[in-house]
């Protein structure tokens, strides 16, 4: 199932990327696995199939997008805003303001 959230996290942020018009994108992601269904080098389970099709599909036909596996360490910002998210009831987005969790950071 964890693999299902992170693929869903980083598929919603993809969208979002599309609608702000922030392409060509580099993906950084801390998840070798997500990289790993992406890529195609490894192979997704019945449950996670549908999705990783969808987001190939997406990043084939949409906007040029490429992923790439990274230490946390190096993206230690969006491991704060995911840590945040999980915590929250709701869905939040930040455009120009960020949260104090994360102002010292940037």
């Amino acid at each position: 199932m964890w693999k299902f959230a992170e693929a869903e996290t980083v598929f919603q942020g993809l969208k979002l990327a599309l609608d702000l018009g922030l392409f060509p994108l580099i993906a950084e992601l801390d998840s070798l696995n997500v990289v790993s269904l992406i890529e195609g080098s490894l192979h997704s389970q019945k449950e996670i199939g549908w999705l990783v099709s969808e987001m190939k599909s997406f990043m084939t036909h949409r906007a040029p997008i490429m992923v790439k596996h990274v230490p946390r360490s190096c993206i230690m910002v969006a491991h704060i805003l995911a840590k945040l998210a999980f915590s929250s009831p709701d869905e939040t987005i930040w455009i120009e303001d960020c949260p104090a969790e994360i102002a010292n950071l940037l």
